[in-house]
């Protein structure tokens, strides 16, 4: 029983690690997207899964409707679990916020976003109940 759960133990452990190597593995043998060393460092730091390389092959494809640059990418797609969420946030953020915050501060705002609707909803809280910045809110509701 005692072997048992130390091999467990130690799966688990590896099976964590392994994800930001998987990101970072699946970027680069991406064939279209030319990815450098860095970038895909900073977009896998922490990655969960393949999401965040998937996330930002779909910005840079434009396989959606996404208003955003491959550069605003990085920090929107970082951290995130799921491909979709994080561009439909920003979406979200650009087309109900009209005009209270950039890009910038929409692709911070989204970064790794699970929840869409919630997180929009935090940063017109923020922004009404307590009188923040657009990019202290975006900090602060930021997932």
């Amino acid at each position: 029983m005692r072997i048992q759960i130390l091999i467990s133990a130690l799966f688990f452990s590896t099976v964590a690690l392994a994800h930001p190597i998987d990101c970072y593995v699946a970027a680069t043998q991406d064939r279209v997207i030319k990815f450098s060393d860095d970038l895909k460092s900073q977009l896998c730091r922490k990655a969960k899964s393949t999401a965040p390389y998937e996330c930002f092959a779909k910005v840079y494809t434009n396989s959606n409707d996404f208003r955003i640059s491959s550069t605003l990418a990085v920090p929107l797609c970082q951290g995130a679990e799921d491909a979709d969420r994080p561009l439909a946030c920003f979406n979200l953020a650009l087309t109900k916020l009209n005009g209270k915050l950039n890009n910038l501060e929409a692709a911070k705002l989204c970064s790794g976003s699970s929840a869409p609707a919630e997180t929009v909803a935090c940063f017109e809280k923020a922004k009404a109940t307590l009188a923040l910045s657009s990019a202290d809110a975006a900090d602060l509701c930021a997932h």
